[in-house]
């Protein structure tokens, strides 16, 4: 058998098969810093319309995690296909760099002492310790491809961030925000510091509830509130139920719901107060049968009778509460104004006592009471317990587990504390009511965002702002030692200090002498502040503006992180946005989901299934790595695990063979020279180019709306199932066996390119490496002709359904019968009647709408089915070794497959008879008509297929 290889267009390429991106990312990354790519593109965007991404700041501590790159992937990819789609659009990037987690860090290496001591060394042990962090995470987030200036960045610890902060403070105070004033906050005993609602998280926590008896201190006048006509003669007590035991010596109140009914109960010649739908409960709780009721009222009526408090003797009131509910306990609430955010509210309301009776490590101040006093509360169970059963108070206790709040960094349960803070309050000036209006000028994906931002502000108590910390913003206000309130000069000082600040940093504030301000006698008068801003207020007042002064009143179009910002960076963007400008702090909101394993697990180095970034990027490359979190439906939890990636992988391979096998069928080919006109082009080679302008707007669309699991589905099914099933598979032959130049080869070489030309930029926002990989093969100039600065390919806007030789309706009823040929073939092959669809000879039987549309292609039809000849008659005259197809569409075909009597053709293997076109006799015995023509360098003729 003669080898007619030598024949064949089989052309090579250099763009391997396999991607090698772990070596090959490296030196392109390193082309893109020698040649300042990102410069280029910026250059290139001048005079563009404008899109602004504005990089909430991850926390400058620690290894770039899984949930860093899902995010800083999501924004590069975002920004990049707004770039393609037309835009101008910066990618500036920024790091929160005050806070807690910093100062552990330095505490740990120099001491605890060390920050007491030596205040200005530990800031700048702070500041420098900040800077590695942010060098560390820069080097990562580069590798995973994020295309910026990384000499271009921000920092919250910038003295002219710090300054912004503060004039933000200015503005906030002016427009009558902020509040001074004592009130229970979230408080940590290993911080030692307030938290803000985004630093806690919930966990189980076992705590003992208790079951407690305040004795009234007037039963007569319980009696009257209850219309008893006769006194009881024994003690009546209030029965409270509380899961926090150490917080009853700071008990000022007793809680009712004003709507409920209420018993007066007699069990044991004893005498109490239960609300009537928790009375059963209650009974079983304490193994009681025998109870009478003696009376019922309102809650309403017990308001403002007097108790007694079991430890501390302290004379509490009965209040009402609308928090107190019928699901535990008794319907009777203890109520402790310095240690709750509902008490404290209610304790307004009242007039009642804020005590605060913990000290800033979690214990008992002095003259609590003698055995209490120095004692941790989370160890104060037992001696509260004790304190009650002596006092004849306590009842019954029992562990209960529920959800409570935690320090995300130490991971211990936290308290409410009453301690001396500044917040912003929700109330004054109508800011929540403010807030609440904006919130639908803001586009919210997913769509529930809106939903869940609404009730956290309707819920939200004041935020507050100040920190009893070392390393942040100072909060530059001098207070009256007497009054407590801010110098009548404030605002113009907070000017001045702003402006200081912004030369020295946040240390002028402690450096400068309270006189050099206060005159007059007046620095006796007043003391400077030393606490420092919320870590939030810090990245929340800082807006694009404030870092780009291109960009100056440029409200940003879009804010991009984690779900858990609701209560973070969303939340305290909003808030100041609108305490300050009344606007909103951008036009849309987008959130992503955490990262769980497969089985639905958050990321745990305890359990095992934690998978770092560099670690995928390491084995397969950044490109799978971008590849991943572009495939998940990021609106939800985002699952992975090495099962998942495995599957990434496969799929990158799909989109890279597609690549390829296009890039070596066009090494012999330039668009310029050897580009056939769209209207000229064989009719199967149109087909697929209009199918390609169908997905390139789908998949522009898929961007526009952040849909980008919908391009990679998209892109799968281009690659798999349009261009390898559908198009290439059938395409190739022309390709490989027709002459090198001819009309039908230049053709399939045009869709080739173009296709190649629309595919590279579809993927260039997820796969940079790859697509840059690609573009060096495409670009004859790569800075001129930049592929990130680009856009989506404009010739398929240019082509139009009205200039192809075959409707794509048409082509559509084509593919159709295909199918169902397909069918029939593979029933065959089981059948063993055919080894491959080449040596099958097929009959259509159809019907006259069928037939109109088929005969068009009837000589061509064989390479679109890939069979050795097809033949078309009427369905009247069909036999009954003829199948009928299963779809209703095609009711007029049945479909007859035989094998070929003919000859295998040694070089495109198809079946041909030894007689077709014989006339003159030859050396190719072997090869089929078309394949001797080819060789004789007569072109065959193609039209269609």
């Amino acid at each position: 058998m003669k080898n007619y290889k030598e024949t064949i267009n089989l052309l090579k390429t250099s763009f391997s098969m396999y991607g090698n991106l772990k070596e090959k990312e490296p030196k392109l990354l390193k082309e893109w810093d020698e040649n300042k790519l990102y410069d280029v593109i910026r250059s290139s965007q001048i005079r563009k319309k404008t899109f602004i991404l504005h990089d909430g700041p991850p926390y400058a501590n620690g290894d770039v995690h899984i949930g860093h790159a899902v995010n800083k992937i999501l924004k590069d990819v975002l920004i990049r296909s707004k770039r393609m789609n037309g835009f101008d659009s910066p990618f500036v990037l920024g790091w929160d760099c005050h806070g807690l987690p910093i100062e552990n860090q330095v505490e740990k290496n120099k001491g605890k002492l060390f920050n007491k001591h030596h205040f200005f060394e530990f800031r700048k042990e702070c500041r420098k310790y900040a800077l590695y962090q942010v060098e560390r995470q820069k080097s990562d987030f580069k590798r995973m491809g994020i295309l910026t200036n990384w000499n271009r960045f921000y920092m919250t610890m910038e003295p002219n961030l710090e300054s912004h902060s503060i004039r933000t403070l200015g503005k906030i105070i002016k427009n009558r925000h902020l509040t001074r004033k004592r009130k229970p906050v979230y408080w940590c005993i290993q911080c030692q510091s307030a938290l803000a609602e985004a630093e806690l998280e919930y966990l189980q926590k076992c705590s003992l509830s208790l079951y407690v008896a305040f004795k009234s201190l007037n039963s007569l006048d319980i009696c009257r509130r209850f219309q008893k006509s006769s006194p009881s003669c024994l003690p009546i007590y209030a029965i409270i139920w509380t899961t926090t035991p150490w917080t009853i010596p700071a008990n000022r109140a007793i809680g009712v719901n004003r709507d409920f009914t209420y018993l007066l109960v007699e069990s044991n010649n004893f005498v109490f107060i239960v609300a009537e739908g928790l009375l059963k409960s209650f009974a079983k709780v304490m193994n009681v049968s025998k109870l009478k009721i003696l009376s019922s009222c309102h809650g309403s009526m017990l308001e403002s009778s007097m108790f007694s408090n079991p430890i501390t003797d302290f004379k509490v009131p009965i209040v009402l509460s609308d928090h107190v509910h019928l699901n535990e306990g008794t319907g009777l609430v203890h109520i402790a104004p310095g240690h709750g955010l509902e008490d404290y509210d209610i304790g307004m309301k009242y007039k009642l006592e804020v005590s605060n009776i913990i000290d800033k490590r979690g214990r008992f101040v002095n003259h609590v009471h003698p055995i209490l006093d120095k004692l941790s509360i989370f160890k104060s169970d037992e001696q509260i317990t004790k304190i009650l059963e002596e006092k004849n108070c306590f009842f019954i206790s029992k562990n209960i587990f529920h959800k409570y709040p935690f320090c995300w960094r130490h991971n211990v349960p936290l308290i409410f504390r009453s301690t001396t803070q500044w917040f912003i309050s929700m109330h004054k000036n109508h800011l929540r009511e403010k807030i609440l209006s904006k919130i639908d000028s803001i586009s919210w994906y997913p769509k529930w965002g809106r939903e869940r931002m609404e009730e956290m502000v309707q819920k939200r108590p004041d935020w507050c702002i100040s920190r009893q910390r070392s390393w942040g913003t100072p909060i530059p206000i001098f207070i009256h030692k007497e009054n407590n309130k801010m110098h009548p000069d404030t605002l113009s000082f907070i000017s001045d200090i702003s402006k200081k600040v912004k030369c020295f940093g946040g240390e002028y504030w402690w450096n400068v002498s309270i006189d050099e301000f206060l005159k007059n006698g007046d620095s006796k008068k007043y003391f400077k502040e030393k606490d420092v801003l919320d870590v939030w207020f810090d990245s929340g007042s800082i807006n694009y503006s404030s870092i780009n002064d291109d960009f100056k009143d440029y409200i940003p179009d879009v804010y991009l992180e984690g779900s858990d910002q609701y209560r973070g960076w969303f939340m305290s963007s909003l808030i100041l946005s609108v305490a300050v400008s009344n606007d909103v702090p951008c036009k849309t909101i987008i959130t992503h989901g955490f990262v769980v394993d497969k089985n639905g697990k958050k990321m745990s180095k305890s359990i095992g299934n934690v998978i770092s970034p560099k670690e995928i990027i390491n084995e397969f490359g950044a490109d799978i790595l971008r590849l991943w979190v572009t495939s998940s439906d990021y609106s939800k939890e985002i699952n992975i695990s090495k099962e998942i990636l495995s599957g990434i992988v496969d799929h990158y391979r799909k989109i890279r063979n597609t690549i390829r096998f296009l890039l070596s069928n066009i090494k012999d080919f330039n668009i310029k020279t050897d580009g056939i006109c769209f209207t000229n082009m064989i009719a199967l080679d149109q087909r697929i180019l209009m199918i390609t302008k169908r997905f390139q707007k789908k998949i522009i669309r898929y961007y526009e709306n952040y849909n980008f699991h919908k391009v990679i589905n998209a892109l799968l099914t281009f690659c798999s199932i349009e261009m390898s099933s559908e198009y290439l598979n059938i395409v190739k032959d022309r390709q490989y066996m027709n002459l090198s130049n001819s009309l039908s080869r230049r053709s399939g070489q045009t869709a080739f390119f173009h296709i190649l030309s629309a595919l590279v930029r579809w993927i260039s926002p997820i796969l940079p490496f790859t697509s840059y990989e690609v573009w060096k093969f495409l670009a004859e100039d790569l800075i001129k002709n930049n592929l990130f600065s680009d856009q989506y390919y404009v010739y398929l806007q240019e082509i139009s359904e009205n200039n192809v030789v075959i409707s794509m309706e048409n082509w559509d009823l084509v593919f159709l019968v295909k199918k169902e040929v397909n069918k029939v073939i593979e029933r065959k092959r089981r059948e063993k009647i055919v080894n491959h669809s080449m040596e099958s000879n097929v009959v259509l039987y159809v019907d006259s709408k069928i037939a109109g549309v088929l005969q068009v292609l009837e000589k061509e039809l064989k390479f679109l089915f890939l069979v050795s000849s097809v033949k078309i008659m009427d369905v009247e005259n069909s036999k009954c070794c003829a199948m009928k197809a299963d779809l209703t569409d095609l009711h007029g075909l049945k479909v007859e497959v035989s094998r070929s009597n003919g000859k295998k053709c040694n070089r495109c293997w198809y079946y041909f008879n030894i007689f077709e076109g014989r006339e003159k006799k030859h050396k190719f015995d072997d090869l089929c008509h078309r394949c001797v023509l080819n060789l004789l360098k007569k072109e065959e003729i193609r039209k269609f297929v």
